[in-house]
């Protein structure tokens, strides 16, 4: 197992929601967080640690988590909080105890950015036959519009929606490994191979960097039109059988059948 694996590890817990107010500001009024069912007492415990880096069930499970109060306590239940930055101390409403607690809200918006940048890796490199354009909204999150029928765009226009998407991968990828993880030097004591690897801090960085190794190492699926026997890369694999580039292949076909 090689040496970026293997020191990181984070803990499975038991999670609930509770009404709190953040430490630093009790004059507010109480809302949701959800915590690990211990009270908070300065130091957090190592309990049902895990790797998440090496499992391969994690980053899937992330992206298509529809986020509401129950589906985010399971989830958490089954790999734990997402830690830094979402964390924050709260003292409970109901006894006055001190917890690490986690909005919703951080919650959407860890699941949105994700999606949003793994999107942005699928524009990139599938180039389909219909296809969102790609900008960054004002707060720097990926954004998409409605689907554009590929062959109506010039070839001005397709270089520009994939310079946006790469200059968009760039600057989320830049900024979340400056804030989530930490880049370390490794220098493997048997064979003396060296490396810089990217060390996580918290569940939510370890989510980050699974996404960077999706990116870097991602391979659209193809499949050939039934039509005009062109090799494309569909929207998504749906089902066997006759698939088709466009609905002109698909119209074509169908004459053919009715044809016969």
């Amino acid at each position: 197992m090689s040496n970026e694996l293997f020191e990181f590890g984070w803990r499975k817990c038991r999670a609930r929601w509770i009404e709190a107010c953040p430490a630093d500001s009790l004059s507010g009024g109480a809302k949701l967080f959800l915590i690990e069912d211990v009270a908070f007492s300065g130091n957090v415990q190592t309990r049902g640690g895990y790797n998440p880096l090496v499992h391969r069930n994690l980053l899937n499970d992330f992206t298509r988590l529809k986020v509401g109060l129950e589906s985010v306590r399971v989830f958490a239940s089954q790999y734990g909080m997402l830690g830094q930055p979402a964390s924050l101390q709260v003292i409970s409403r109901e006894d006055g105890s001190c917890y690490v607690g986690e909005l919703l809200a951080s919650w959407k918006a860890a699941v949105e950015e994700v999606n949003g940048f793994l999107q942005l890796v699928d524009i990139e490199d599938r180039q389909p036959v219909g296809w969102p354009e790609v900008y960054l909204s004002l707060s720097g999150r990926p954004a998409t519009e409605s689907r554009i029928p590929f062959k109506y765009l010039n070839s001005d226009e397709q270089r520009l929606r994939i310079l946006r998407a790469r200059e968009a991968m760039q600057s989320i990828a830049t900024e979340k490994m400056g804030s989530l993880a930490q880049l370390q030097f490794r220098v493997d004591l048997q064979t003396g191979e060296k490396r810089f690897v990217a060390v996580p801090i918290s569940l939510l960085g370890a989510i980050w960097v699974l996404a960077f190794r999706y990116a870097c190492n991602y391979r659209p699926q193809t499949q050939t039109c039934s039509a005009c026997g062109k090799t494309y890369s569909p929207l998504r694999i749906t089902r066997e059988g006759p698939t088709y580039c466009s609905d002109a292949c698909r119209m074509k076909a169908y004459r053919l059948r009715r044809s016969q």
